[in-house]
């Protein structure tokens, strides 16, 4: 299972790269990307990394909508659990 984790954030990762170098950084495909990529961290074990992509997601999000949201909440609540 750890191996198919590794591979997703490999591919995530590679996504993220790309869609930064043509959107802007609040941009939904990227805010997605970066749960995405999240979730495969955390369920690698890796919670620091974990952390640091909700941390930029949710910056991101409130960027987008110029305030804290329910969107935000949610966000939040991932990356304190």
């Amino acid at each position: 299972q750890k191996k198919c984790f590794e591979k997703a954030i490999t591919n995530f990762q590679e996504a993220l790269d790309l869609q930064k170098g043509i959107l802007e950084n609040d941009h939904p495909r990227i805010i997605s990307t970066l749960d995405n990529l999240a979730y495969s961290y955390s369920k690698n074990r890796e919670y620091a990394r974990a952390v640091t992509c909700y941390r930029t997601m949710l910056r991101a999000q409130i960027s987008q909508s110029g305030t804290f949201t329910e969107e935000c909440l949610l966000t939040f609540r991932k990356r304190v659990l």
